[in-house]
């Protein structure tokens, strides 16, 4: 009679074991064409303007989410400078040939609200995901 309970035990344990792993795996990152949104995620919170290098293959064409944008594309990289009109959060939309590929952000120099440059920028990074939209 004993052996009835630890088997439904072994059985419980091993459907919640399940469950944990179907709650922590992620569905696969969707390729092909897309958008993809970037964030530039700054320690010190609004900015002004930040510069920088997207290295990748398949990079399409970049648009600030608001104030002005100027990029220039060579070989694999893509130099963008997003300058804000009122400080806040550096947001753009990258087309791309695969948004299970985002390519790899380089921040050179970010301007604080009065347009000064910050001193480091050693906990700044770009975060990508795939935009709502994407095709």
């Amino acid at each position: 009679m004993r052996r009835i309970p630890i088997i439904r035990r072994l059985a419980v344990l091993w459907m919640v074991s399940l469950a944990f792993v179907a709650c922590d795996s992620q569905p696969a990152a969707v390729s092909g064409p897309g958008r993809l949104v970037g964030v530039l995620r700054s320690p010190s919170g609004p900015e002004g303007a930040a510069v920088i290098d997207l290295v990748g293959t398949g990079l399409g064409e970049l648009t600030a989410k608001s104030g002005l944008v100027f990029t220039e594309a060579t070989d694999d990289v893509l130099r963008v400078i997003i300058v804000l009109e009122q400080p806040g959060t550096i947001e753009f939309v990258l087309e791309v040939d695969d948004i299970a590929a985002p390519p790899i952000a380089a921040v050179l120099e970010v301007a604080d609200p009065d347009d000064r440059p910050r001193t480091t920028l050693t906990e700044y990074s770009v975060q990508f995901e795939p935009l709502g939209d994407s095709r």
